[in-house]
């Protein structure tokens, strides 16, 4: 089996810009801090689409890449504690994804025990697909063993809109509503580099990026930085990960300690539109123990199963360049 390089993507979001939302009355609420797969890809794809049909075929078959989160942030395994629920505050241990122990139930008892000794007021709770970010702290100067993260937030802003009626051409009455949309802001992400450069795809490119008509000038851009995807052991899930679907066995695992989710990142465009399909998978965050991931692959193009192997949450942002 080739060895898969997965580098990173940086993005930086010039403009105002809608990825995920969720109505409530008239109001369209922003559901996530970070950029989806699909979101991504089907920026990516457009530009491709616009030079060369063909190309833009073979991205859809072929580019993989992963959910985009904002700067200084991963999605929340089971072993970054909420330590303080109201200021958002996780702490994880140094090195624990490595440990060969941590889906048992014993270790994790153990973690928890030890972060309540640590300080009297904490209620270590798991949580799991959280968006957090690096944070070090003076805090505990005596503390050493511990990543310290606080829940990542993003800047939005509120755009009113008014629809238009077809006969008149003019807005119709009793029609307003609003997006609430992210500013600006820049993220980080993974892409399988050998397919981007099958693709002749610039290091450096802007996209339209965003839902819909919302969308919003953004460039993009690949950082010789790289990470070790994982074929067995311990694996973190950057991105949803499914084991399997139906009869297809995309990866076998020995244990897991994840979250459960629904799949719904496909996308569509004026040259391609299909089905979009919902169906159960593994939380961003999600741990797993894999036997064999032989076929994991497979399904990365959507934007799925980006197992990676890392000490830690905080390894993986310093392997990538995001802190030092």
């Amino acid at each position: 089996m080739s060895k898969l390089e997965l580098v990173k993507l940086e993005i930086n979001l010039k403009e105002p810009a809608l990825f995920s939302s969720r109505k409530l009355g008239n109001f369209y609420i922003h559901t996530s801090l970070y950029i989806p797969a699909g979101t991504l890809k089907g920026a990516l794809v457009n530009v491709l689409f616009a030079r060369d049909a063909a190309l833009g075929k073979t991205a859809l078959e072929e580019l993989s890449v992963s959910n985009a989160y904002p700067k200084k942030s991963v999605p929340t395994h089971a072993y970054m504690f909420l330590t303080k629920r109201k200021k958002g505050k996780f702490l994880e241990k140094k090195g624990i994804l490595e440990l060969d122990d941590i889906f048992e139930e014993k270790r994790y008892n153990e973690e928890v025990l030890g972060l309540k000794q640590l300080k009297s007021d904490f209620e270590p709770k798991s949580v799991i697909g959280e968006v957090a970010e690096y944070s070090p702290t003076k805090e505990y100067p005596e503390e050493g063993q511990h990543n310290h993260y606080v829940k990542a937030t993003a800047s939005f802003k509120v755009l009113p809109n008014v629809a238009v009626s077809k006969k008149s051409g003019s807005s119709q009455r009793g029609m307003l509503f609003s997006y609430e949309i992210v500013e600006r802001g820049t993220f980080w992400g993974l892409v399988d580099y050998d397919v981007w450069k099958k693709l002749k795809l610039e290091d450096e490119l802007a996209v339209s990026l965003g839902k819909g008509r919302i969308g919003g000038l953004a460039e993009v851009k690949v950082v010789d930085k790289s990470v070790e995807y994982a074929e067995k052991g311990n694996a973190y899930c950057f991105t949803q990960c499914l084991p399997s679907f139906g009869s297809a066995v995309f990866f076998k695992t020995e244990d897991h300690l994840s979250a459960t989710s629904v799949y719904q990142g496909w996308f569509t465009n004026e040259y391609f539109a299909s089905r979009k399909p919902s169906f159960a998978v593994m939380k961003e965050g999600s741990l797993v123990k894999i036997s064999d991931a032989a076929e994991a692959k497979k399904v990365m193009p959507a934007g799925l199963n980006f197992l990676l192997k890392v000490r830690d949450a905080y390894s993986l942002l310093k392997a990538v360049g995001e802190v030092s």
